[in-house]
């Protein structure tokens, strides 16, 4: 048993490990930590791919659908990867706080009502 701890958050994470002895702690806490990693892309499959969507009665229909949702979701991340890029002309500042441009017309005041 191997456990980690972050000093400044405090937070400590157990590792149960059956490997030799030879392989050294560090290369455990790798293997370890990478475990995050997995969870996000089975995480992902689920709500992106259906990988949660299966409804069927044979294991053999799982393993296909299995197969077919990682698939999708590599050819989904390669695309993805091609495609995240710089925008490839000007966006007069959008989505950049404090260069809203300012009304023109002001904003009546509300009609009180008695």
């Amino acid at each position: 048993m191997v456990a980690a701890r972050n000093r400044s958050t405090g937070e400590v994470k157990y590792f149960l490990t059956n490997a030799p002895a030879t392989i050294g702690l560090s290369r455990v806490l790798v293997v370890g930590f990478r475990r995050w990693h997995v969870e996000h892309a089975f995480r992902v499959a689920k709500s992106e791919v259906g990988l949660g969507h299966y409804e069927g009665r044979s294991y053999l229909g799982l393993a296909r659908h299995l197969v077919l949702c990682l698939v999708v979701l590599g050819f989904v991340s390669l695309h993805a990867r091609r495609l995240r890029g710089e925008k490839p002309g000007p966006d007069a500042g959008a989505g950049v706080p404090g260069v809203e441009r300012p009304l023109r017309v002001g904003v009546p005041a509300p009609a009180s009502g008695g």
